[in-house]
């Protein structure tokens, strides 16, 4: 009895204090004059919700808690309408953080330690608050096509890919809707990635991209990164070091699948893929240290999100998805470099996870990742060639070529 006292003092507690911090926020926004509810109604309502659900535990009355809901909902109603009569300009956010902090009040009553739910609520509600001038900034800053844009990747990435069916619907065993839908989503997500970093970055946005796209893939940043250079070729060099560094990334990327699905394996994998990341960043800041990254005119990228592009990308995608699973079909798995080369054309990961759970020599493993990180290199020069132009195959080929050079020791030296 004793214990269920303490904790019902303890949850009374954390509604009072969470009212006090939402009403000091809202007391020090406005003049006294001016104010609608402050520390002591704020606190007030949130003990409110409390002993309405204490009550309510006590005589299993509903009609407790929609008679203090209706209570506050009504003297609410009369501040709002009290204030919009002297001023004709009051927002609603006082008054709905109030009927949240009813509800917290509420909630706190029933949650259990360590009250997360109930801290969780009231805190998010005190943050929202507290940024009010950074959420004014952004909605000033954020245009309609970009706000169309994260509405568009939202639908794809969080309502369309959760319901794709994760299993091969041919009868080959090859178009996987699951995996291709979440190619396309990685696509449009550093397409968007890029977007941003080069409207607040500037050219600087391209490293920012280059560095962090790598980690989700440097096969959808190539493309994207080409198909921008393909219709301004004032993106060249920057778009080239971006690819540049993405591809250096890869091999990280790579050693941190390998870790994750067989930790034995990556013991004997760090050192030259570590290195080879290492060599691919040292290789594109020497060969793009005396190019003019920067230039005083300001870059503009149309379009947050390249639906066109990567359409185009994903079908080219699925007709090397489907030419490797025959390649596999026809030549046999005891071809199994031939097979890593031919896979890592379209799909580095799934080769990594392959050879990491295949029951098989690590020095084998180890190779076969490592032709297909080489095919992978090569699959983005092409790309870079034809899908963006000539000089930005140029450029990129010289770190490439480095990357593939130092692959072949590697594959020769394991």
């Amino acid at each position: 009895m004793v214990i269920e006292s303490f904790e019902l003092f303890q949850k009374l507690l954390i509604a009072i204090a969470l009212g006090i911090i939402i009403g000091v926020e809202r007391e020090s926004r406005k003049p006294k004059e001016e104010l609608v509810a402050g520390v002591r109604t704020f606190t007030l309502v949130s003990m409110l919700g409390f002993f309405s659900a204490f009550l309510f535990s006590l005589t299993n009355l509903p009609e407790i808690l929609y008679l203090s809901f209706l209570g506050i909902i009504f003297l609410s109603s009369i501040s709002y309408y009290v204030k919009f009569k002297r001023s004709e300009n009051i927002g609603l956010t006082t008054h709905i953080a109030l009927f949240l902090m009813f509800f917290t009040g509420l909630i706190a009553f029933y949650d259990t330690y360590p009250f997360v739910y109930t801290i969780t609520i009231g805190l998010i509600t005190a943050l929202i608050l507290v940024i009010r001038e950074y959420t004014k900034q952004l909605a000033k800053n954020v245009l309609l096509k970009e706000l169309r844009a994260i509405i568009i990747f939202g639908i794809v990435a969080f309502v369309l890919l959760p319901i794709m069916p994760n299993k091969p619907l041919d009868p080959f065993g090859i178009i996987n809707p699951f995996i291709i839908w979440l190619a396309l989503t990685f696509l449009l997500f550093i397409n968007f990635l890029g977007y941003l970093g080069i409207k607040f970055l500037g050219h600087k946005g391209f490293l920012v991209c280059g560095s962090f796209g790598g980690l989700f893939s440097s096969t959808a940043l190539t493309w994207d990164m080409s198909s921008k250079v393909r219709r301004d070729k004032k993106f060249e060099i920057p778009a080239a070091l971006s690819i540049s560094l993405a591809s250096s990334t890869m091999y990280l990327r790579v050693l941190l699948i390998i870790f994750i699905m067989n930790f034995g394996l990556a013991f004997k994998a760090f050192l030259p893929f570590l290195l080879l990341g290492i060599i691919g960043y040292l290789s594109s800041f020497i060969f793009f240290r005396k190019k003019k990254f920067t230039s005083k005119e300001k870059i503009k990228v149309e379009s947050p999100l390249e639906l066109g592009s990567a359409i185009k990308y994903i079908l080219i995608f699925i007709s090397i998805l489907v030419l490797s699973a025959l390649a596999v079909e026809f030549l046999g798995k005891e071809l199994i470099y031939l097979i890593s080369f031919a896979s890592g054309l379209v799909s580095l990961d799934a080769v990594t996870i392959y050879f990491s759970t295949f029951p098989i020599q690590e020095q084998i493993a180890i190779k076969g990742i490592l032709l297909a990180t080489i095919a992978n290199t090569f699959f983005k020069w092409l790309i870079a060639y034809f899908n963006g132009n000539k000089n930005l195959a140029k450029r990129i080929g010289y770190p490439f070529l480095v990357l593939a050079i130092s692959s072949i020791i590697f594959f020769f030296l394991i």
